[in-house]
Order: structure tokens, then sequence, then C-alpha cells
């Protein structure tokens, strides 16, 4: 594949002169993309340029974001090598735009490579469910943090075709779970972690990040006085710096293949605060992906195993001693396999009070479903 037939080069005044501290250490598609320049990086941005109302409309939000990340600082000890691919080209119609995105997206996981999107509106979502089925076996899970689901709206485009795709839904809100939403939630969405449990516990969605092979972040999950350019604004939502720690947990989670910012909408971003709050973002999930540790508690000796006896059955829980992360085992289908899926330590105190916790629950309840 040759991605120059998709991506064109970055624009020049965003690269030449006087530069920041991360672009110094950031290489870039000035002139094309040169074979073999993938096998030598770890992350990668892309930007989208488009936007999707009734037609394809041009947009500025995937520069003005890296005009802000190029200027952050950057450490460059143990650090991934990072290109910016540049933008995808604008194709001919929506499909076709949506179709090139994620063929290019998955080339570069294919390649073992971290990709940093930059959108574009939510439907870039459908691109990127389209892609990653096909570079991840067995279960597939994609978080969406958004106040409503706007996959809902998106049937007509019939492009999550794989029954294996579950959405986690994070910070939504319960006032625009319409109708609509429901049936469609009953269909795709596997767990969701709303607004109020975000704002008490935000280290909570960390596991679904964890278990997650994508992240999609829309600018329209955070309040409006947090993040000014949104096409519509919203009053509640979550606070910028909540946005830096869940991008954080984002590059953390070894097992995240992409991570997409989203509904960035520069006319009325006037200060540039949310183009800023955006780059931040990137910046924490670097930082994340730098820090990375994969673990196994099948495989690993670094783990403690907690057993939690309630009346019909026992809870197992294992804890990293490296990093403190937590696991807990499911029951397979089949009554002698079994599965772990991360957790938080709150479920195991909950299960220490002899109470289920919701997450064991409700995958005991999508493995067994049917069976």
């Amino acid at each position: 594949m040759n991605l120059n037939d998709y991506l064109n080069p970055l624009d020049p005044s965003l690269h030449q002169g006087e530069s920041g501290e991360f672009l110094r250490h950031l290489r870039v598609n000035a002139d094309g993309i040169k074979d073999g320049a993938l096998e030598e990086i770890d992350l990668a941005l892309v930007g989208l340029p488009v936007y999707f109302d009734q037609s394809i409309r041009s947009t500025h939000a995937p520069d003005l974001i890296r005009r802000e990340l190029y200027d952050l600082a950057f450490d460059s000890r143990h650090s991934p090598t990072i290109m910016d691919l540049g933008n995808m080209k604008k194709a001919g119609s929506v499909r076709e735009t949506l179709f090139g995105l994620s063929d290019v997206l998955v080339h570069l996981m294919e390649s073992g490579i971290f990709v940093l999107l930059l959108g574009g509106d939510s439907l870039l979502n459908l691109a990127v469910l389209r892609s990653l089925p096909r570079v991840s076996p067995g279960e597939l899970h994609y978080a969406l943090a958004e106040p409503y689901l706007s996959l809902a709206g998106y049937g007509g485009f019939d492009m999550i075709s794989d029954e294996r795709v579950q959405l986690y839904q994070i910070g939504g809100q319960a006032h625009y779970h319409t109708q609509e939403q429901k049936v469609w939630t009953r269909s795709f969405v596997h767990e969701t972690y709303r607004l109020g449990k975000l704002r008490d516990h935000l280290a909570g969605a960390e596991p679904y990040l964890r278990g997650a092979d994508g992240f999609g972040l829309s600018v329209n999950v955070v309040k409006n006085a947090d993040a000014p350019g949104q096409n519509t604004g919203f009053p509640n939502g979550m606070y910028g710096e909540d946005v830096c720690q869940l991008a954080g947990y984002a590059g953390l989670a070894d097992h995240l293949k992409i991570f997409s910012v989203m509904d960035y909408y520069p006319p009325h971003d006037r200060l540039q605060v949310t183009a800023r709050l955006l780059a931040q973002s990137l910046w924490y999930a670097i930082e994340g992906f730098r820090s990375r540790i994969s673990e196994n508690p099948y495989q690993d000796e670094h783990f403690k195993k907690f057993l939690v006896n309630l009346e019909d059955h026992s809870l197992v829980f294992y804890k990293s001693e490296r990093t403190s992360r937590w696991w807990m085992e499911v029951p397979a289908a089949d009554s002698a396999g079994k599965t772990v899926i991360p957790c938080h330590y709150a479920d195991y105190q909950t299960a220490a009070r002899h109470e289920i916790p919701s997450r064991w629950l409700r995958a005991y309840q999508q493995v067994h479903r049917g069976g």
C-alpha cells in the first residue's frame, strides 16, 4: 500500500521556521512518505481535515491542533519515535472518505504503530470500527467518550457489520438517552460509565480503556466552558484536566491501537482553548504510551491472587505488584474455561462486601449470552 495515495504532506508553515520542542523531535511528512519509513516509528499522527454536513466540508481542525501540540514539551529520554504522516486526501463522497481512512488505519495498525487520529467529526468512528476487526482477533471493544451515542444516527452507512464489536460509552448523559439511543444501545453497547460516575471516580474509567482496542474522544463530552470549540455547546460535561487523564489511561493501555480526537469546531474557538486542550490530551496519550507495560495475570509472576467467597460461588481477583492494576476472572461459556478482564480495586472492595461487582455481572452475561 502506498500511503502517498491517501495522505497529503503537511503544510510547510506548520513545520518550517521557528519550532517548538515537540516538533524538533518529530518526524514529518514534508514531501511524501518514503519507503521503509513505517519500520522506524512507534506512533503516527494522521489528520482528517473534513467534516460531514450533508456533504463533505473542509476544516482546519487537525492543523490547529497540531500547531498547539508542536509547541509543547518533549522528553527525549526513552521516547517513542513519532511521525506526523499528514492529512487524509479529500475523496469524492463520504463513503469513499471513510473507506480510504479505514484502509490507512489497517495498514498502520498491522505495522504495529499506535495511531493518533485528529478529526474530523464523529462519523470517523465508522472508519475506525471498520478497521479494528481486520486487525483484532477475538473480542473487540471500542471506548467512546461522548454525551450521547452519535453512532446511533449513522445506521444508513451500514459499516458496523462485525458481531464482535462492543462499545464502552464513557461520560454519557441520561437526558440525551432517547428511545432510539436505547434501542441501539441494546445491540452494540456493552457497558456505560455515565458522567456522574466519572465525576465521582475518574479512575473507574481506566479498566474500560485498558480493555479496549480503540478510544474515540469527542470534544462534546467536555463542558462548553472548558472547550468552547464545539459546534453545539454542551453546558454539562467533563473538565479539561479529566480529559487529559483519560488520554493518559488510553496511552498506558497496551491493548489499545488507536486514539482519536474529534468534533472540534474551530469557528467557535476564538482563543484556541479547545485546540490546546486536545493537543494536551494527545501529549498525555503519548506520555502514557511511553510508560506502557504489558501484563497478563496468567503469564506473569508478579501478581497476587485474591479469592472472595460469596454464597453461591467464589470470585477471583489479581493485583499486579508492579503497577497496582487489578483484573478479575470471569467463567467462560465452556464451564471448564475462564478469562480475565480489567477491573478496579473498587470492584474487589464490592466483592469483599459480599456483593457482585456490576462489571463482573455484565461480563458474565455477555459471555453466556445465548448459551
